[in-house]
This record gives C-alpha cells, structure tokens and sequence, in this order.
C-alpha cells in the first residue's frame, strides 16, 4: 500500500497506507514486548519489566512531536529528533534498561546474544514506519503533496535500512546456530546423567541436573527471540 501511494494513488490511497503502516507499527511494538516465561524479551538487564510503552502512546507522542509540521521535511525531521533526544524513544517508547553481558548459550560467558528494543537496526526501521504512521488519523502535513512526500519518505527508509535488518538476522543465525551446538552437547550430557553413578567419575548428578536446567531455559528463551523477531512485520515490509 505504501509503494503504491508513493506511486501517486491519491489522497485516500495515501490515507490507507498510514493506516497500514500504523498497525505495521503498532505489531512491531506489540512483538517487542513478547515474553518468554517470566522473562521479557527485548528489555534487557530489567527483563522483569515491560519492554515497549503501549504502541497508542507511543504514536500520540510522535504525532504530538510532528503537529506543528506544514511539511514532509519537517515531519522527518521532527520524527528523527524524537528518535534521537532523550525524552523521546528512549524515554518514552522504550521502558527496559541496558543489554545484558554476552554469554554462550550453555551459560558460559562469550556469545550470548545481547538484544534490546533500543537495538540501532530495531529504531531505525521503527523511525522508517513511523513517518508514514504518524499521518494516520490525520496526524502530519495536511496538504496531499506533502503526506504522499512523506510516505515517499517513508519507503525510502524502509528500503535504505534493510542492510541493518539483514545484520540483525545475521546476529541472529548466529545465535542459533550456537543454540543448536549447546542443545546437542547439553542433550549428550542428559544422558550420560541416566548412566550408573559408578560410570560417573567425578560428576556431581545434582549439580550438572541443575546447570542443564537453567541452561535449557537459558535456549528456549533466545529461541522465543529469533521466533520473535522472524515473525516482526516490520521485517517482513520489504523482505
């Protein structure tokens, strides 16, 4: 919808793709604030917390922030600044706290994947969605030249961040193909714990029953992540 009111599909075309790119951005914020047991996903070291304000709050401030724009240049600039000031997406989208330390996926510290909703890659597609949605409801520049400028806009970014997104998923196949590596290592060492305890030389039963606990919870959590992230419409826009 996007790319055809670019294409100059008119005023009410226009409209239809900042009411799309608005539930496009509303799913996004909804998959950021996905948990996975107890744990929310993309909030970082205060995983315990929500990780995203909710998405209606979030557009109220942007269009708040782009009311006073006249122009499409204006809006993106507007839009960009709220991204980029403390008070902004940092402060009002974004409720989680810093990523947590690397550590591989059996426990042991080195590549655990560190990924927040503050994520450069995550905000930067959220910014692209974001100048098309701000006009839904008629939020924006008001003039129809300037609101198909802005969903112009809008898809340029879209397109311009893929490289980012394609990082991330890189980041991400990484991850799992690490998370693999320690499930089939973990999997080995489940059954050498139904071996007799005499076959077990030097091996707590207890204490390695414990560490493949909270290792597998450790896995299921990054797995709900890469799930996560995979199903993010924001992603699937310009695949």
């Amino acid at each position: 919808v996007l790319l055809q009111a670019v294409a100059g599909g008119g005023p009410s075309l226009t409209a239809a793709a900042a009411d799309d790119a608005a539930e496009r951005f509303k799913g996004a914020i909804s998959a950021l604030g996905g948990r996975a047991g107890d744990r929310t996903l993309f909030a970082g070291v205060e995983s315990q917390d929500a990780a995203m304000a909710p998405a209606d709050d979030i557009l109220s401030s942007l269009r708040a922030a782009v009311a006073s724009s006249t122009t499409a240049a204006e809006a993106e600039a507007a839009v960009a600044d709220w991204f980029a000031r403390p008070d902004g997406y940092d402060s009002v989208a974004y409720r989680g706290g810093a990523a947590v330390a690397d550590g591989n996926a059996d426990g042991s510290e080195g590549t655990r994947l560190s990924l927040t909703a503050a994520d450069p890659a995550i905000k930067e597609t959220l910014e692209a969605l974001a100048l098309a949605a701000v006009m839904s409801g008629g939020g924006g520049p008001q003039a129809p030249g300037e609101r198909q400028e802005l969903a112009r806009r809008s898809a340029e970014r879209l397109a311009a961040d893929a490289p980012g997104r394609a990082a991330l998923q890189g980041r991400l196949g990484g991850a799992e193909a690490a998370i693999d590596t320690a499930r089939t290592r973990l999997a080995a060492e489940a059954g050498a714990l139904r071996l007799p305890r005499e076959d077990l030389i030097g091996v707590d039963e207890y204490e390695a029953a414990t560490r493949l606990e909270a290792t597998q919870t450790q896995l299921e959590t990054h797995y709900a992540v890469t799930a996560r992230l995979a199903r993010l419409s924001l992603v699937d826009f310009l695949r």
